[in-house]
């Protein structure tokens, strides 16, 4: 496990911009203990460079351990295992941002506007968490009554041939950075004393605009906070200056995460477009998974099989087909959902099922029906300019159905346009924003499995009636890609299900030795394991190994441009903290 966490590195090396307060590895709050030496790192006499030496604190170590600390015990260090990781990781992030200022050593007018107005933003939503705080607001994040949006999936690469037919790989660059979109009316430069002190003069002149108890009180919470974080440090503690030092902290962290993406940027960008990575290594990779997979459950025999198809199909590469086995097959729906109200009712209705008030199941079951004629189907529409689907008011619906019943027919309808499985699978995934209110149907990794035993039973961990209607999709092997359900319903409110075929191998004749040849390159781009995504086999692989060899890659860098530093490690410094 410990060797996985070298492909992260890249990822850690990016900060985070919250305040670091409430350190639990803190045991002294002096300014001369925070500011001990734990890590230097000078430049080899002769090897060039602006930063010929660099100082890791006592205060960065603990920053970055308590970010990142328990992140490495989780994958078995110790503690002390844990902090040398940490420094570690320090000392490449320092190393890092010096050779990306070799590599650039001075920034565009954009580039330094960009930053500055980062810095201004961070100090907002800084500000803001506080604000959230004191509002009593504890999730800011998008909710149905804001509406909810497509992420999809930005395509990375594709399979192609050179002029000489020899199977490559071309990147895409269809993806624009935030740099890249940024526009501005307004040069900026945060090393310029009148940029700098403006940040906070208007970030105060915003607060007393909103002139009101809340935000008085969430600006004090977050001087608060900082006075908390400097406590025994002897700094000066007027405002401007408290802020002064927060605005310095972003800017810093800012600044040091974008050379950092600028170095990755300048290594991984080939001119030419082809991928470093090859087709092989990509059908190699996929071969690799397989073959573990089929070695879990067919040669070790584990008996996990069912139970991990169960909790997500997506990380399995190798499907268990013996006539013995379970059959496994994807289904996605759309839920209209019980309000709170209607929750109540159901729950009534089965509670006096079970106290015997109903004379008979007939007496029952009208009254389940009352229950389900009054549920109204949520409808969204999607707005053109910023791709969010938003809730349509009551008095809006009337160009749109609104029993369930009705919505189905015009689902199935639809869906029935498409030509191709994944045209149809395409409607559906629109029509899911526009109508479904399961959260779980929201930009899934993967969709719902259901399997079915020798016996015809479900194995799955969704409700009976929705495990009835899958396998009724599902028809003893025989249902389409694309065919629709008809409603059903359960304890969550009625369910349009959408069958997305069985789960099955891609290709034949696996053993424990399986290969392939590189032409199966063409199969896995055009196999999508979650079919209302956009991203193929392919894609999935394609991304893991750049991610993967670009940290090979960083290693090989990392370790030929320490050779230009001496760098000493005092232990002493930090044993208190272990």
């Amino acid at each position: 496990m410990k060797a996985r966490l070298t492909g992260l590195f890249l990822c850690m090396l990016m900060f985070c911009m919250s305040i670091f307060a409430g350190c639990s590895l803190v045991t002294r709050d002096m300014a001369k203990y925070l500011s001990t030496k734990v890590a230097t790192i000078t430049l080899k006499e002769g090897k060039g460079g602006d930063n010929d030496s660099m100082t890791i604190t006592k205060k960065d170590l603990i920053t970055a351990y308590n970010t990142y600390g328990n992140y490495y015990q989780q994958y078995g260090y110790s503690a002390k295992q844990a902090m040398e990781q940490t420094i570690e990781l320090l000392i490449r992030r320092r190393i890092t941002i010096a050779q990306a200022e070799e590599l650039y050593p001075e920034l565009s007018e954009k580039e330094k506007t960009y930053l500055w107005v980062e810095t201004s933003d961070a100090l907002k939503d800084n500000y803001n968490s506080y604000l959230n705080e004191v509002l009593g607001i504890t999730d800011s994040s998008s909710t149905d009554e804001d509406g909810i949006k497509f992420t999809g999936y930005t395509k990375n690469a594709r399979p192609d041939e050179d002029q000489n037919g020899k199977s490559i790989i071309l990147k895409i660059n269809t993806q624009q950075t935030e740099l890249d979109q940024f526009t501005y009316e307004v040069a900026r430069d945060f090393d310029k004393k009148e940029d700098k002190d403006f940040i906070y003069t208007n970030f105060v002149d915003t607060i007393r605009e909103g002139n009101n108890k809340n935000s008085s009180e969430a600006f004090d919470e977050y001087y608060k906070a900082l006075l908390k974080n400097e406590e025994g440090q002897k700094l000066s503690e007027d405002r401007p200056s408290v802020f002064a030092r927060e605005i310095e902290r972003l800017y810093n962290v800012i600044y040091e995460n974008f050379m950092i993406e600028k170095y990755q940027e300048y290594y991984t960008s080939p001119e030419d477009n082809v991928s470093y990575i090859s087709s092989k290594q990509v059908v190699d990779r996929y071969t690799s998974k397989v073959r573990a997979s089929y070695t879990k459950y067919m040669i070790e025999n584990t008996s996990t099989y069912d139970s991990d198809m169960k909790s997500g199909a997506n990380n399995i590469y190798y499907y268990k087909s013996e006539n013995d086995d379970t059959k496994f097959f994807k289904v996605a729906h759309i839920l209209f959902k019980f309000t709170d109200e209607q929750t109540e009712i159901y729950n009534e209705i089965e509670e006096a099922s079970k106290n015997g008030e109903y004379a008979t199941p007939a007496e029952k079951q009208r009254a389940l029906d009352s229950l389900y004629s009054q549920v109204v189907p949520l409808v969204r529409e999607k707005n053109e300019e910023t791709g969010i689907y938003e809730e349509v008011a009551d008095e809006d619906k009337k160009s749109f159905e609104t029993s369930a019943q009705a919505l189905r027919d015009y689902i199935a309808r639809k869906v029935a346009e498409g030509r191709t499985a994944y045209e149809k699978a395409d409607i559906f995934n629109e029509l899911i924003y526009k109508y479904n209110e399961d959260p779980g149907m929201i930009n899934p990794t993967d969709i719902y499995a259901i399997g079915v035993d020798g016996e015809g039973k479900a194995v799955s961990n969704f409700v009976q009636e929705f495990n009835d209607g899958g396998i009724k999709l599902y028809n003893n092997g025989q249902g389409q890609i694309g065919d629709i359900s008809d409603l059903v319903y359960s304890e969550n409110g009625i369910h349009v299900m959408f069958y997305a075929g069985e789960v099955k191998n891609l290709f034949k004749g696996i053993t424990e030795s399986f290969e392939l040849e590189e032409d199966a390159i063409d199969a896995l781009s055009g196999y999508r394991p979650n079919i209302l995504l956009d991203k193929t086999l392919f894609d999935t692989i394609y991304d893991e190994l750049i991610s993967d060899n670009y940290a090979i890659f960083e290693n090989l860098q990392m370790n030929e441009i320490k050779q230009l530093y001496t760098i000493k490690v005092y232990t002493n410094s930090y044993k208190d903290l272990i």
